[in-house]
């Protein structure tokens, strides 16, 4: 059974992951344990139910609500968050293993958002905000007048980060 860590890490996963595969056609079909009986879903709450009581399942998908299930993917919920989620197989459209790459690569980023920003270092606020560039209170134009104006010597996600510091005391 995992651990409370690993299960806020499944919670915030499996939801991301589901969602991100049907924005892009994939449906939802089925999750079943290495060797346990098959559980037909269709919906994260439905998945979220199974899903914590399984060490490794296997989710199924098809390119339609009612389709041939044609794609599958691992999820073990005693490894670390970046290896939850492997072994996906497909032989219906192309991308769904694209998707499920990209996923993976973005899961380090998606967990920091649950983390407020004064607790992350410059290097994981530099992950979290790695989609805008800069952080949304601190845009970068502000920290080159600070630059300028030769009040920091810090580069732009240490500067950041001693503004937060700053703030929070």
């Amino acid at each position: 059974m995992p651990h409370d860590t690993e299960s806020q890490h499944t919670a915030i996963i499996v939801p991301a992951l589901i969602e991100t595969l049907k924005r892009e056609g994939w449906h939802l079909q089925s999750v079943r344990g290495i060797v346990s009986a098959c559980h037909t879903i269709k919906t994260v709450e439905e998945l979220s139910e199974h899903l914590p009581n399984l060490d490794v399942a296997i989710i199924e998908f098809s390119e339609g609500p009612a389709a041939e299930v044609v794609n599958l993917l691992r999820f073990d919920n005693l490894a670390e968050p970046e290896g939850q989620v492997y072994g996906w197989t497909g032989r219906g459209k192309p991308g769904f293993g694209t998707l499920v790459e990209e996923f993976v690569q973005s899961i380090p980023s998606l967990l920091l958002q649950q983390i407020a920003d004064q607790d992350l270092s410059p290097d994981q606020l530099a992950l979290k905000y790695a989609s805008t560039g800069e952080h949304s209170l601190y845009p970068k134009s502000d920290w080159r007048y600070e630059v300028a104006c030769v009040n920091t010597l810090r580069g732009y996600w240490d500067w950041v980060a001693a503004m937060l510091d700053e703030v929070a005391v």
